[in-house]
């Protein structure tokens, strides 16, 4: 029999080498509609920060875990090899719950641990919250981005300096949703979302968490990509691929008055 090995590598921090992302303004632009490009790439690359630091803790706490179960191994070996399967069925589990597949496993809870699988859940969604709310606790300010050259003019552009993986990843994902072909785009903006952040936590994060910071990308990168359909914002050596000629879609947000209560007595 073989010790139980299913557990993921262990996950490090990104990289603290630094790059840079440049994108091309054409055309007129508003005071909104730079604050609203500025917004939303910035709400993505911190998204990305917080996903990857979310995937560490989980990683450092599976690694715990792991530990304690190739002591408890050892204790099972004499069992035969009934056991080796039982063990191949549980980190099959382990793949689709995350922590939440413990209740299940004797030598951590008792098998009917359904209450404890919610506790669980509901913890991780509390933590995810938390983070959301409270930026500041994963992105500490020689993380943040910068802006590192910036023209305003038709044509102009500006330049960003962030963590070199996630602006990587930033690249790459304004190119999956605006810029490949029409059978790519097809698949559903989610769907690619959800693909770059498994590739950022490297499979350490369980599905609702990732479902969750993708649908918050998503809405952060709105404002930008109906600047890119405008035909204002363009990343460099890309051209967007089956656009009808641009036409004005992006409006100015919005405002609602401040709630009774609100800005003092």
């Amino acid at each position: 029999m073989t010790s139980p090995s299913g557990f993921l590598p262990p996950l490090a921090p990104f990289s603290t080498e630094r790059e840079t992302i440049e994108f091309l303004t054409r055309e007129s632009w508003t005071a909104d509609d730079l604050a609203a490009a500025m917004q939303s790439i910035d709400g993505t690359y911190s998204t990305f920060l917080l996903a990857r630091h979310l995937a560490v803790i989980s990683n450092e706490r599976n690694q715990k875990i792991g530990e304690d179960l190739e002591r408890f191994w050892h204790h099972f070996e004499r069992g035969g090899p009934f056991l080796e399967e039982y063990f191949h069925g549980w980190r099959r589990l382990w793949k689709q719950l995350g922590p939440g597949a413990l209740p299940f496993f004797p030598p951590f809870a008792p098998m009917s641990g359904a209450g404890q699988t919610e506790s669980v859940s509901r913890s991780t969604s509390e933590e995810l919250d938390y983070y959301l709310a409270h930026p500041s606790e994963y992105m500490p300010p020689s993380h943040e981005l910068i802006v590192d050259k910036i023209e305003m003019a038709s044509p102009g552009g500006f330049n960003l300096r962030g963590l070199g993986e996630p602006l990587r990843e930033l690249r790459e994902l304004i190119k999956d949703v605006w810029y490949r072909n029409r059978q790519e785009r097809q698949r559903g903006e989610l769907e690619i979302i959800q693909q770059r952040m498994n590739l950022l936590t490297q499979g350490n994060l369980a599905a609702p968490p990732v479902q969750v910071l993708a649908v918050v990308v998503s809405g952060d990168m709105q404002e930008l990509g109906k600047l890119i359909e405008d035909g204002k914002l363009l990343l460099p050596g890309e051209e967007p691929k089956k656009l009808e000629k641009p036409k004005p879609t992006r409006q100015r947000k919005p405002r609602c008055r401040p709630s009774s209560g609100e800005g003092g007595s």
